[in-house]
């Protein structure tokens, strides 16, 4: 049986180093409400917390949350989005890659009759 979640263990060392070098938690968040993101930045605040949307080869495949991330500066905000994504973007394109293969399998057992859709 395929695994249906993203790798905890790239997310478990990612919320380790957040919180020994920026002393911060991280939530992934891959279901949200698409209308809150500003699409040309790489990071936006929300109250005090950090988003980060990962996003690869134009498909939006989840967002990353530093919560009570407002005292962070500038520079350490722009380093934990660059640690964010480092991580982030390979582990959940290959997530999402290996749900579309999965998808495809799937409809190629069912024999769906296409010609009507």
């Amino acid at each position: 049986m395929q695994n249906t979640t993203l790798d905890n263990s790239f997310v478990n060392r990612l919320k380790q180093i957040l919180e020994s070098r920026y002393g911060k938690g991280l939530q992934i968040r891959q279901l949200m409400d698409l209308s809150v993101l500003e699409n040309d930045k790489e990071a936006f605040t929300r109250g005090r917390d950090l988003h980060v949307p990962i996003r690869v080869n134009g498909a939006f495949l989840g967002t990353a949350v530093v919560p009570s991330a407002d005292d962070l500066n500038d520079e350490k905000r722009q380093g934990v989005t660059q640690l964010i994504r480092m991580v982030l973007e390979p582990a959940m394109y290959k997530w999402y890659l290996e749900q579309k293969e999965s998808n495809l399998a799937e409809i190629t057992k069912a024999n769906l009759n296409l010609d009507n859709v």
